[in-house]
């Protein structure tokens, strides 16, 4: 649920746009007197929008005041809502880092709507970004629709089919050694040869994914006397 905070001299919350809030699901939270919010730390108060509420021209310094306070410390969404008509104050309002004004009740209904909007895609936006960090932070990267492979946030390299194989089978048993036998009859399915072949195919497919890798023996490991692993 996203949260917003008014900020309003009218203790009333009778206002037709604060329905309008909680039908699309915001949950509000009202700071009745102005002071209240001096007494607030923003950052604790996990506001996704900001409300300005402001009753006439008297209001128009501290209006001005707290979207500067808010924006000093906070990137969180402002919004003006004032009961007149205020086209003069609105480019300073916005000048000054609101992100909204809203004077008139159809006016107020649509900035619902935008706020609905624009946290909403700000969420999956920052999902995103975060999705996209955590993809970066591994070291390795399989790509099964491409049979390619990222290392290291670098660029994306193709792989041949048992290439590919071969380094999937190892980086579903990472910290595990696996033996030669054990990466053959995993790629090829089917039970190992004789021993001398069977080492030459892995150790072939292994010369190849390291010299792709540019692997320098950092990402797969031999294990003397065992096989191949791959690390964290």
């Amino acid at each position: 649920m996203f949260n917003i905070t008014i900020i309003s001299n009218n203790c009333g919350t009778n206002r037709k746009y604060i329905h309008e809030i909680k039908s699309v699901g915001f949950k509000v939270n009202i700071l009745s007197k102005m002071d209240e919010f001096e007494r607030t730390e923003l950052s604790k108060m996990s506001s996704d929008v900001v409300i300005i509420e402001e009753s006439g021209s008297e209001d128009f310094f501290n209006t001005c005041e707290l979207i500067m306070k808010i924006r000093r410390s906070s990137n969180t969404f402002i919004w003006v809502m004032a009961e007149k008509d205020i086209r003069k104050q609105k480019n300073l309002y916005f000048d000054l880092g609101a992100d909204g004004v809203a004077a008139s009740e159809y006016e107020q209904e649509i900035a619902v709507q935008q706020m609905r909007n624009i946290v909403t895609h700000s969420m999956g936006y920052k999902q995103l970004k975060k999705e996209e960090r955590q993809l970066s932070d591994q070291s390795v990267v399989l790509l099964p629709e491409n049979q390619s492979i990222i290392v290291n946030s670098g660029d994306e390299i193709p792989l041949t089919r048992l290439e590919y194989q071969v380094v999937s089978a190892l980086n579903e048993n990472i910290g595990t050694a696996l033996t030669h036998e054990e990466i053959y009859q995993i790629v090829w399915n089917k039970h190992p040869e004789e021993e001398k072949a069977v080492k030459y195919r892995v150790s072939n497919i292994i010369f190849h994914l390291r010299k792709k890798l540019k692997d320098d023996s950092q990402y797969i490991k031999t294990v003397r006397s065992k096989g191949y692993m791959v690390t964290e």
